[in-house]
């Protein structure tokens, strides 16, 4: 497994569901981890070859600066932003933080987290694949009929690879 990682970044914004935390604001602390297949760029040393940390930067800060009343949606976020940025992303890791969280009494932090991975296995010819289980993903690419969409439903319990969906799509 290969992984790429940023720990530790560190942004002010007004995130929260009472009132008083969006006006007032908060620093928060985030860790994305992405899992991919950087064996090319470690072979070649070319940047467009593995997921450039600099964006993975730039897409959390964007989803950061935009208020939101719970973490769990901008976890949320900024999965869905990077796997619709990076495709080829086979899994992720994103920890956040609410630094000192208005509870009544000291407590360091508030955090959420989410761990996902993308790789599944096709129900038909067992091949694995990646599926981002979302309306991004490649398989909304192909068209199926209600009639077989039935059918596949009832002869293969998960997902199909690009492959063996392609075999039944119009």
């Amino acid at each position: 497994m290969n992984t790429i990682s940023l720990k530790g970044m560190q942004f002010f914004a007004h995130h929260g569901y009472y009132k008083e935390e969006q006006i007032m604001g908060a620093y928060f602390m985030l860790d994305v981890e992405v899992e991919v297949d950087f064996t090319k760029a470690g072979n070649n040393d070319n940047l467009a070859d593995t997921i450039n940390y600099e964006n993975i930067y730039k897409i959390t800060k964007e989803v950061m600066h935009k208020p939101a009343k719970l973490l769990e949606f901008l976890v949320q976020r900024i999965e869905a932003q990077l796997i619709s940025y990076y495709p080829s992303i086979r899994g992720i890791k994103i920890v956040l933080e609410k630094r000192n969280p208005p509870l009544g009494g000291p407590v360091h932090a508030s955090q959420v987290a989410i761990e996902r991975k993308y790789s599944k296995s096709c129900s038909r010819c067992k091949r694995v694949f990646l599926c981002h289980n979302n309306s991004a993903c490649w398989c909304h690419t192909y068209v199926v009929s209600q009639a077989v969409s039935s059918t596949l439903k009832q002869d293969y319990k998960g997902c199909l690879c690009e492959e063996c969906l392609s075999d039944y799509s119009k």
